[in-house]
């Protein structure tokens, strides 16, 4: 059988959000396999590859019980108590739109958060929403949980409606799943520019005519 396109059959999948659904299918689940067996970096492929691991790494919301795991996850990965903090601050607040935990063996092993923030034009205001932090404990890293957490993050941010993603990190990893430096370029942040800062249109042409500075919720701003 021959390949399926790649940026098609991203196009489609992601669009139907609802992957599961789509591979109840026998064949879409042999498509799936094929092509998670592709040794390229595809935007399909590798979706594919992320979404088989859910067994071995399932992903779900966080719970009041997972919040010590979260915040030890956070500190592990990234050596210090700032974005842990800035997790619980978030939360506190009430400014999280979404945060799901990845689980090996019953423990919790990686985290990712989406927070709500807002663009300023000069005609209103555009909401979006932040990816900050996403965290993989250090001995989980390099087995494409990252990628696995990422992809279901966006999934559940296009089921609340969101159009807008944002994002400073890096280039290489990020690009993979649609986010681009060139979306953002309108797009003032208060932690500078360049290529780490990326937007991704979950809604296509979600950032056209979109020009302003983007506001971060409070807990940001120790980081600025």
């Amino acid at each position: 059988m021959p390949r399926i396109d790649s940026e098609d059959a991203f196009e489609r999948i992601f669009s139907a959000g609802n992957l599961w659904r789509i591979c109840r299918s026998e064949d879409a689940y042999t498509v799936l396999r094929r092509e998670a067996a592709v040794g390229d970096d595809e935007p399909f492929a590798m979706m594919a590859r992320s979404y088989l691991k859910d067994v071995e790494f399932p992903v779900r919301p966080e719970t009041t019980e997972d919040r010590e795991a979260i915040r030890y996850v956070n500190q592990e990965a990234f050596g210090g108590d700032a974005e842990a903090k800035l997790v619980d601050d978030l939360r506190d607040g009430g400014f999280v739109e979404s945060s799901l935990v990845v689980e090996n063996e019953g423990k919790v092993i990686a985290h990712i958060l989406f927070s709500r923030v807002t663009i300023t034009t000069k005609s209103g205001t555009v909401d979006a929403v932040s990816l900050a932090p996403m965290a993989v404990l250090p001995k989980h890293q390099r087995k494409g949980i990252g990628t696995r957490l990422l992809w279901a993050g966006l999934d559940a941010c296009r089921k609340r409606g969101h159009r807008i993603v944002l994002v400073l990190g890096h280039p290489d990893f990020y690009r993979e799943f649609g986010f681009s430096a060139k979306l953002a370029q309108r797009l003032e942040s208060p932690f500078g520019g360049g290529e780490a800062w990326m937007a991704l249109e979950i809604v296509p042409d979600a950032t056209k005519g979109v020009e302003g500075r983007v506001e971060f919720s409070p807990p940001f701003s120790v980081f600025e």
